[in-house]
């Protein structure tokens, strides 16, 4: 498992970064919103995840957390 903060400064002000959740084969399994409470919110079924064009940085401290 590994746990990216997004850290991309965006044009529009109105544009958050969240935490993302991804498995061992870098899918997206959930997601820790930016603005609601520090819970995660987890996937049915992994999704593809693209980090192309953002900047992001690991956060050990909630992957161990989390699992």
């Amino acid at each position: 498992m590994k746990v990216l903060k997004e850290i991309t400064e965006w044009d529009s002000p109105n544009q958050p970064n969240h935490t993302y959740i991804l498995n061992d084969k870098s899918r997206l399994i959930g997601y820790i919103p930016s603005s609601a409470s520090p819970q995660p919110f987890w996937f049915k079924q992994p999704m593809s995840f693209y980090k192309s064009r953002r900047q992001f940085v690991e956060q050990p401290h909630l992957e161990r957390a989390l699992s």
